[in-house]
């Protein structure tokens, strides 16, 4: 992985992920969702179907669904996919999502 990259992941995971004083990650469940949704239309490259999630992503932000800093760490990851990086991005969105399993 390139420094970058990794560097941006970090960066990520400090936005989107909260640590309680227990060390739990916690993410909201519905920016869960939308890194499952990421994560498969990265996996498959689909252009159309990230706006979709992209426009959602904006909404649950707006209706207090997800916070800002959720809605920020998601929106990188739609970011990069539309400037053509998505193996970055699948692997920030999976990364994310594991580090949330594991702290289930």
């Amino acid at each position: 992985m390139h420094s970058y990259t990794r560097k941006r992941l970090l960066a990520l995971l400090a936005l989107v992920l909260t640590t309680g004083c227990s060390g739990a990650v916690e993410t909201s469940p519905a920016a869960y969702e939308h890194l499952k949704s990421l994560y498969q239309i990265t996996n498959q490259r689909n252009s159309e179907t990230l706006e979709l999630v992209a426009s959602k992503i904006k909404s649950d932000q707006e209706s207090g669904k997800i916070t800002s800093a959720e809605a920020e760490s998601l929106l990188e990851i739609v970011g990069d996919a539309r400037n053509g990086e998505w193996k970055a991005a699948n692997g920030a969105a999976r990364e994310l999502m594991e580090a949330q399993l594991r702290a289930n």
